[in-house]
């Protein structure tokens, strides 16, 4: 029997602890070659800006494909979704919107899980709650083993459905004392600094700058759709954890350079824009 698990079913039996847990887990097999991430496989296809509301030019069909392994569970899975993305610029950056393609707004995106033991599958799982604590529970992961002992201020920039994960999962990782979150959005912003405040009990305020929420900041998140650079270099303060959810777009390339150590997730080739 091949169970269908849809998203509300996924985030009603799945706490963020128990999936940073098994991240955790998967990390670890992964490291002792016992496990597989495969490279992303991702097929762009140009479409008519026209028949997306909203749409601007380039607007792409994209397809993308992630496969994976671990084999102490027994398990192989497939990860596929399907929809568009186009750059508008907003508020003076580039951004890196995807847009759903049915009519009613909703995303198409799903896991394959599959018995390696015996080959057929077991699950087809929605994607959208996994996705965003896949992503965010892999940053805490960095958190838990990369930041300072003594950290106690976490340093959020974004606003949106992504950094709700982020929020969630840095702070199940550690006891932070205060966060600091930004957007360019000041409406978005408050109201995810009230919702967080009260959900989580903690001292969770939002500022009017990028450079605000890096100041003082021992660890800071970077969880937007912008391709420009949202964290300066200039911020950097030798001691800082950065984690971010995409690859170098959101912060500058000179950053890098400052860094004792880089820790990336996945081996192989991987999607670039441009």
């Amino acid at each position: 029997m091949t169970l269908f698990i849809d998203n509300p079913t996924v985030e009603k039996s799945l706490p963020v602890e128990d999936c940073i847990d098994a991240l955790e887990q998967g990390h670890t097999e992964l490291g002792h070659g016992r496990a597989i991430n495969g490279p992303k496989f991702r097929i762009m296809t140009p479409a008519d800006p026209s028949h997306i509301e909203g749409g601007t030019d380039p607007l792409h069909h994209v397809y993308t494909s992630l496969n994976g392994a671990i084999a102490k569970w027994n398990v192989t899975c497939n990860r596929v979704d399907s929809d568009f993305i186009h750059y508008p610029e907003i508020n003076g950056l580039r951004r890196e919107v995807r847009v759903p393609g049915p009519p009613r707004g909703m995303f198409c995106g799903y896991v394959q899980l599959y018995d390696s033991r015996t080959a057929e599958p077991i699950a087809i799982v929605h994607d959208g709650y996994l996705q965003k604590f896949r992503v965010a529970g892999t940053c805490a992961l960095g958190t838990k083993y990369l930041a300072k002992n003594n950290s106690r201020v976490l340093g959020l920039i974004g606003s949106g459905w992504q950094q709700s994960a982020g929020v969630q999962a840095h702070c199940a990782i550690h006891d932070f004392e205060l966060v600091k979150i930004y957007s360019p959005n000041h409406r978005n912003r408050e109201a995810f600094a009230a919702e967080w405040r009260q959900k989580l009990g903690i001292n969770i305020i939002a500022v009017d700058s990028a450079e605000e929420a890096v100041r003082d900041a021992d660890v800071i998140n970077t969880a937007t759709n912008a391709i420009d650079p949202v964290m300066k270099t200039e911020w950097v303060k030798p001691g800082m954890l950065i984690t971010a959810v995409k690859d170098t777009t959101e912060i500058e390339i000179e950053t890098f350079e400052l860094a004792d150590l880089i820790v990336a997730n996945r081996d192989g080739p991987n999607w670039h824009r441009f």
